[in-house]
């Protein structure tokens, strides 16, 4: 038997790291494929709104303002946000954690402000009304950069 050994080490090495590589490559790919799902979720967390806010002002000037879209999808888009946030990389939260911020507060009034959101009020016209949808979905896709699965 220990010459079998001594004969076939060198197979032998080679087969337990290709065993190894087949074993790390099978994590990765099964990591890969939950977190394609998982961005997924994420993306399809916002789809609505951002449906919404690309075709534009339509009849009612109330319930279809940037800012009551937003705001009414507001705990929504905290649970889908919270969630996702766990499952990237460390060194991604910080720039997730501010694209996030960004989103709630475009202007960057976080601290004169404790309503998010508020940046999105229009208190002008069509044009601004557009104006605004233009930022938030700049603010979102910024956001759904991060749920890329590839």
């Amino acid at each position: 038997m220990t010459e079998f050994l001594q004969n076939n080490y060198d197979k032998i090495v080679v087969g337990l790291i290709l065993a190894l590589v087949a074993y790390w490559l099978g994590l990765r790919k099964d990591r890969h494929g939950r977190f394609a799902k998982e961005c997924a979720t994420f993306r399809g967390a916002f789809a609505d709104e951002i449906n919404l806010l690309e075709h534009g002002p339509t009849a009612n000037p109330i319930t279809e303002t940037a800012h009551y879209i937003l705001k009414s999808a507001l705990d929504s888009h905290r649970r889908a946000y919270e969630k996702f946030k766990d499952r990237l990389w460390r060194s991604k939260r910080g720039d997730f954690e501010r694209a996030w911020q960004d989103y709630l507060y475009p202007e960057g009034n976080h601290q004169d402000h404790h309503d998010p959101l508020v940046d999105y009020i229009n208190d002008s016209d069509v044009n601004g009304e557009l104006a605004i949808r233009k930022l938030a979905l700049e603010k979102l896709h910024v956001l759904l950069s991060f749920a890329k699965d590839t």
